[in-house]
């Protein structure tokens, strides 16, 4: 015997529901065989107002915390204009991930103090859908970035044309830009009921082929970096770093370098022109090659005997000659030298990253392993995701509730975590130096600081202005 119908068409299922084969199949948070009882008629009034403040309060200051922290991030750059503001923001997968971040606090908190899942009815189904789900590209973008960062570590070290990770990473970066319009039309589509399923499935793959792709990117990326901290670990050499000052130091900065060391004689004399370089010295074919950062003030730095000599950006070193590295700041009015020692690694094979100790490849360890357990809680929420916008939960509210405090949960702490991860700083010691010259020049010139390189060392000039 054929069970008779519940209804005819979505308005059967009191405009909260579609029909599907005869029968109602409820939004989130809506419950009944013809979807009239709300979820707050089933979990109570009490309940959901404490659903409500709670997230509402986590979801703003997330996006209190991540917009200060984006802001202290771009706020030194004294010329920041908004063609600028937008290079900063889009080349940078830190800033973007930062704003990502922002932006879903922003918005999750709007949509959830304002009326979630359209129980009192209040917004158009076709904007709770869209401001409910939109976030999920945003999260999408944001370990979309960790990859993006995690890819730029090992890009350069081929052609541009050949370089795998620069193919992978611009494929990423498409997958990310893709997504927005993927989710926006889907819940486009689902606000206004459209009843062609095919559209639907097309969608639900085009989620699910991206959802692999991030976890096979996370995957491959993991073991790499694991497998280059493992190997090199301890195997290093200390290499003398000299520091030569051409320029008088205000006297906080000089209390700066006493700290380092503290036979360094300070100098209260204003800051004038300045310019960084850094030598390649290879002492077998008494040659000096360099790269110059200068602040803009017409005192660019020299380049030295220009030749046709390969050498790696990470350690330093060619087929035949063993390359020694030094960085000084100079000018033509006083000179002092300052001494630090570096630890690099040295072997056969050539390594793509930033040469660590042991200690720093801990707290790397520590980075990949968050920034892995964050990927698996936001995908985590995808899948949730898809499993109650699928599934049918019209017959269970409690497990219905359970699952939002589940999924807003795993969601804020995701956030969390690559927010902290970001905040991380591995102690590389030439990164630091280079960190504090570049920050003199900042501070005290008026002109915004450039880097000139040969076209040969583009690869090494690339990775100094990205990280200035």
């Amino acid at each position: 015997m054929n069970r008779p119908k519940e209804c005819d068409s979505y308005t059967d299922c009191n405009e909260h529901g579609d029909c599907i084969s005869g029968d109602c199949s409820c939004d989130l948070g809506w419950f009944g065989k013809t979807c009239t009882s709300s979820g707050i008629d089933e979990w109570g009034e009490k309940a959901w107002k404490g659903l409500v403040v709670l997230f509402s309060i986590l979801y703003f200051l997330l996006f209190v915390l991540a917009l200060y922290k984006l802001y202290k991030a771009i706020k030194s750059d004294k010329h920041l204009g908004i063609n600028r503001l937008f290079v900063r923001l889009l080349r940078s997968p830190k800033h973007l991930s930062l704003f990502f971040i922002s932006l879903i606090g922003l918005l999750r908190g709007i949509w959830i103090s304002y009326d979630p899942l359209c129980l009192r009815n209040k917004m158009p189904r076709v904007g709770d859908r869209l401001l409910g789900e939109i976030t999920y590209p945003i999260l999408y973008g944001v370990y979309t970035c960790v990859l993006l960062v995690w890819g730029g570590l090992y890009q350069g070290m081929a052609s541009k044309k050949t370089d795998p990770f620069r193919i992978l990473r611009r494929f990423l970066l498409w997958i990310m830009i893709l997504s927005f319009p993927c989710v926006s039309i889907m819940s486009i589509l689902k606000g206004l009921r459209y009843s062609d399923s095919t559209v639907y499935i097309l969608g639900s793959c085009c989620v699910g082929v991206g959802i692999v792709i991030l976890v096979m990117g996370f995957i491959m990326f993991t073991i790499l970096l694991f497998c280059y901290v493992d190997s090199n670990a301890g195997k290093s050499e200390e290499i003398e770093l000299r520091f030569q000052n051409s320029i008088a130091l205000s006297e906080t900065q000089n209390i700066f370098l006493q700290e380092k060391r503290e036979d360094v004689p300070s100098s209260p004399s204003p800051f004038r022109r300045s310019s960084l370089a850094l030598f390649f010295d290879d002492s077998a074919n008494k040659r000096n090659e360099e790269i110059g950062l200068v602040d803009g003030s017409n005192n660019v730095a020299d380049f030295h005997n220009w030749q046709k000599q390969d050498c790696t950006w990470n350690t330093f070193e060619s087929e035949n000659t063993s390359v020694t590295s030094e960085i000084f700041i100079r000018d033509t009015t006083k000179h002092e030298d300052y001494n630090y020692r570096l630890h690099t690694k040295h072997g056969e094979v050539s390594h793509y990253i930033l040469n660590l100790t042991e200690e720093d490849g801990i707290v790397f360890r520590k980075i990949i392993i968050l920034s892995s357990l964050s990927a698996l809680l936001g995908i985590l929420v995808l899948l949730l995701y898809i499993s109650y916008t699928v599934g049918n939960l019209s017959d269970n509210p409690h497990a219905t509730l359970a699952l939002i405090y589940i999924a807003f949960s795993l969601e804020i702490f995701s956030c969390t975590i690559i927010y902290n991860v970001f905040t991380t700083q591995i102690r590389v010691e030439a990164k630091e130096r280079l960190n504090f010259v570049t920050r003199i020049c900042i501070d005290n010139s008026d002109k915004e600081v450039k880097i000139s390189y040969p076209k040969r060392f583009g690869n090494i000039g690339d990775k100094l202005y990205y990280y200035f």
